[in-house]
């Protein structure tokens, strides 16, 4: 991204492996310490959550000594390091994840959708506010 170009961004939320797992499970790495880097946008997502999907929240992999370092293997950290907000929405990782058994049949189709409401209205709580998501942490 050129510099200057972040200043454009309000905030980044990504989102991947939406569609397996228990519909009432998900992640939103992001939105806890260690690695959530604005409160406001974390506030939106929860506020968001509440409003759409009431999904229990997973922050195992949120933690500060996550084995698998998800927080940092996604496309969502290179914004992070540019100092863009950002939550990474998930359904977490499933057994057949990125092996030859990972097929479509594997996927609640129910899942996707709540996920992209609640993704959905977390943009749209962040579009209708006056200010960007203050970035509380500089994790450069």
């Amino acid at each position: 991204m050129p510099d200057g170009e972040q200043r454009k961004y309000h905030s980044s939320d990504q989102w991947d492996m939406i569609g397996c797992n228990s519909t009432d499970l998900a992640a939103g790495l992001g939105l806890t310490r260690p690695h959530g880097d604005s409160k406001d946008l974390a506030d939106a997502a929860c506020r968001a959550r509440q409003l759409t999907n009431h999904c229990k929240i997973e922050a195992i992999f949120d933690a500060a000594k996550d084995a698998e370092y998800w927080y940092y293997r996604s496309d969502h950290f290179s914004y992070t390091m540019v100092g863009i907000p950002v939550i990474f929405f998930t359904s977490l990782p499933y057994p057949e994840y990125h092996t030859l058994k990972d097929e479509p049949g594997h996927i609640n189709y129910s899942k996707p959708r709540r996920m992209a409401v609640w993704m959905y209205a977390t943009g749209w709580l962040i579009a209708n506010t006056s200010t960007r998501p203050r970035l509380d942490r500089d994790v450069r």
